[in-house]
């Protein structure tokens, strides 16, 4: 057994990969349905056991893409809310929710939950948003997801927010995520619902 110290800062490569009745054939994508597996449940076990790996996506040419839409997921568990794109800034007293013009009218949404909704303005980049909100704020510590951002991601905001100094906190984000409201718990009981009975139709039809 690794023990808790070592497992909770293993070094992952994922991707999804196809076998054969040799072994693995090759690594392929996350748009694969055929093979697996899936990154939501190895998600959950590193929720579930607080562990902080460094996960290295090993997708076939979409190492980039494949490990930006396990952030997404993320960010989907999180708020609540689907994109592609945004920064959640959070405060003791407030919750910020910043996003581009394509997903600012469904943000909206968010506002019902208490949680503010700026919208980047044309000609304005993401991070000088991002920084014009923390200096509202009057920020001077800025806790980041370290177990999410990709390098380039991270080498970014070290250059746009040296101003603030940077604290990683992505272990303390999995923690809270690994407990569940009310409304959450609906929700995935209704998700399971509806897997459900695409299963059963499947059946159906499968010979």
């Amino acid at each position: 057994a690794l023990g808790q110290e070592r497992a909770s800062k293993m070094h992952v490569h994922f991707s999804k990969i196809e076998y054969s009745q040799g072994g693995e054939v090759r690594h392929l994508t996350f748009a694969d349905t055929v093979f697996g597996p899936e990154f939501a449940p190895l998600a959950k076990m590193l929720v579930k056991y607080k562990l902080q790996p460094v996960i290295i996506c090993e997708s076939d040419g979409t190492q980039s893409q494949d490990a930006v839409a396990m952030k997404n997921e993320y960010q989907r568990i999180l708020t609540g809310f689907a994109s592609t794109f945004g920064y959640l800034v959070l405060t003791k007293d407030k919750s910020i929710f910043i996003t581009d013009p394509r997903y600012f009218e469904m943000a909206q949404s968010l506002e019902e939950k208490g949680i503010e909704v700026r919208q980047i303005a044309n000609g304005v980049s993401a991070t000088a948003l991002l920084v014009s909100v923390l200096k509202d704020i009057g920020a001077k510590t800025v806790g980041y997801e370290d177990t999410e951002l990709t390098v380039n991601q991270f080498q970014t905001l070290q250059k746009e927010l040296a101003e603030f100094t940077l604290l990683p906190c992505g272990g303390d984000v999995n923690y809270v995520r690994s407990f569940k409201d009310e409304e959450e718990i609906s929700l995935i009981r209704k998700a399971q619902s509806v897997t459900d009975a695409a299963f059963r139709q499947l059946l159906k039809v499968i010979r």
